[in-house]
Formats: structure tokens, sequence, C-alpha cells
């Protein structure tokens, strides 16, 4: 915990409303059902940007930071 502390990650609670998002993020985007909730938790979090290499996320959501 000491160390997600000091990374300033933020927790986001799946509840009903965050997984029908989810589902449907999923559904529009053809991702997986994780990273449709990585989808969601950016928007509704503090941090608005993914930092990824998959490229499954492209077009699902704006602001990416692609790493190789």
């Amino acid at each position: 915990m000491a160390i997600i502390k000091r990374r300033d990650l933020e927790f986001v609670e799946a509840d009903e409303s965050i997984s029908l998002t989810a589902a449907r993020i999923k559904a529009i985007h053809s991702l997986f059902y994780g990273d449709a909730f990585v989808v969601v938790s950016i928007t509704i979090g503090k941090n608005r940007i993914i930092v990824t290499e998959d490229g499954e996320f492209k077009g699902a959501y704006p602001y990416i930071l692609w790493i190789r």
C-alpha cells in the first residue's frame, strides 16, 4: 500500500454504474472488459492519460501516451 501511495495512484470502486459503462465501452470498441474499466476509470478519476502499448485502446479514448 505504501508503494501505491507514493505513486499517487487512485482507486476507483466498480459500482453498478461504472460496470454498465464499462460494458457499453467494451461493446462499442471491442475491448476486453478489464480494458474497458481502465477507460471508465480514467474518465472519472483525476488522472486523464492512459499510458500503454496496447493497440486495442486506439479509438476508445482520446488521451493516450503510446509507449514501445
